[in-house]
């Protein structure tokens, strides 16, 4: 079977010729459109800054450390999300139908270092071996990581155990306590080797420096089942605990032995890192990957009729069954997306991300939603639109904003009783923080 092609997405940094950043009214910068958009138009797709599969997900389907694409052969996959070895062991050697109904995906490229991580292949391998892993790489302890040649291996730089053992105590923690630390770590393994390359804090944080970066603590807003039995101080004063914990433990990773790294404003005090976790807090956006294992089921239940659909059912159907639910299990993860995070809220959009069947990795693809004229701002929803007012006001609080949108006021003067004539001229998006 063929790889199917991968769409270019933009590249960091650049802004693609029909829609403009400009500054919004109240509102900080907004993306507006440099042209006529028409419905159903795709706008942008756009990789992540920085990204990661959830560790939940991660265990039952295994993509691209990178771009989150589905890596392995259909077979693997199956097996991978069984419940358990019994169930398993349903899976044949070969599935009927694998060549038709299942979308090839790359075998899994190993890391360089040995550890557990995969790629779907050299270019993403060496890209994130370059820009953030060669700082966070843990080699399996068993050695069953990727077998390297001997020229290849001696090109490594030679493995420090006691850095190694600071660095499983970091992931250990995150496992513990929050993996936003994890994606935390990324950024500043990022940042810290663009420094080791450029010899520029201004340039390495380059990239990170235009995202809204709240301290985490400021960035969470509680509501009272959260700190049922405690106070709200409390609560932020566990966190800002549980972040000294990890930045002691990543700096101590990271900088033994390294005294240009230890000056570094990610270093030398915990509030940087702080604000970088914030960053997550605020500004990510879901990755979500559709399941080419539920193509292949889709694939074989669309067949006619007959005998040759009921041969393949017959191996096909114990599989299913087994899976339950989860063949249609999506590959899900969290990121930063540098343009996606320039996008205003409204609770009446007029753009949204939309997956289409191509987009086989994590890039998110923002699709107009109707006819938008030249000069329109770009506005889309970070909470699902259809809840009432009042969960909408809730979970917006988590954005650092009150909506006042066009429908929100309307909605509060009506369950006010009074009048939503003052809602005209109000601005048609709500404040998103930057």
């Amino acid at each position: 079977m063929l790889l199917a092609p991968v769409a270019p997405a933009i590249a960091l940094g650049s802004v693609p010729p029909c829609v403009a950043i400009a500054e919004s009214a109240g509102k900080g910068r907004g993306l507006f459109a440099a042209r006529d958009l028409h419905e159903s138009e795709v706008i942008f797709t756009e990789l992540p800054l920085v990204g990661m599969q959830h560790l939940a997900n991660a265990e039952s389907i295994e993509t691209c450390a990178m771009c989150m694409r589905h890596v392995g052969e259909l077979e693997a996959q199956l097996a991978r999300l069984m419940p358990d070895e019994v169930s398993a062991a349903l899976v044949p050697l070969s599935m009927p139908c694998r060549d038709e109904g299942f979308r090839a995906c790359p075998p899994a490229h190993r890391c360089r270092g040995g550890c557990s991580l995969a790629f779907c292949g050299a270019e993403c391998e060496g890209r994130g071996w370059t820009e953030w892993h060669s700082l966070l790489c843990i080699p399996l302890a068993d050695g069953s990581g990727a077998a390297m040649s001997d020229e290849a291996e001696a090109a490594l730089p030679a493995p420090d155990p006691a850095r190694l053992a600071r660095l499983e105590a970091f992931h250990a923690h995150a496992l513990e306590c929050n993996e936003i630390f994890l994606l935390a770590a990324r950024v500043c393994a990022t940042a810290a080797l663009a420094f080791a390359r450029t010899g520029s804090w201004e340039v390495a944080w380059a990239p990170f420096a235009a995202f809204h970066q709240p301290l985490w603590w400021d960035a969470v807003a509680f509501s009272a089942e959260d700190v049922e039995g405690g106070s709200e101080e409390a609560a932020r004063e566990q966190m800002r605990e549980v972040l000294a914990e990890s930045w002691a433990l990543l700096r101590a990773a990271l900088c033994a032995g390294a005294p240009a790294l230890e000056a570094l404003p990610l270093f030398t005090t915990p509030e940087l890192y702080a604000r970088v976790v914030g960053l997550f807090e605020r500004n990510n956006c879901s990755m979500l990957v559709a399941s080419p294992v539920e193509d292949y089921f889709l694939h074989i239940d669309g067949l006619s009729d007959g005998p040759v659909k009921a041969a393949v059912e017959a191996v096909s159907a114990p599989v299913l069954d087994a899976l339950g639910e989860d063949y249609a299990m999506p590959a899900e993860g969290a990121g930063i997306f540098w343009l996606q995070a320039v996008l205003n809220h409204a609770c009446v959009p007029n753009v949204s991300f939309v997956k289409r069947d191509e987009d086989v990795d994590g890039r998110v693809v923002l699709t107009a939603g109707r006819h938008i004229r030249a000069g329109e701002e770009l506005v889309h929803s970070y909470i699902d639109e259809g809840q009432p007012l009042d969960t909408r006001t809730e979970e917006l609080r988590n954005y650092g904003f009150v909506c006042d949108c066009q429908l929100c006021a309307i909605e509060r003067a009506s369950a006010a009783g009074g009048s939503a004539d003052h809602a005209q001229g109000r601005r048609a998006a709500g404040r998103k923080l930057k």
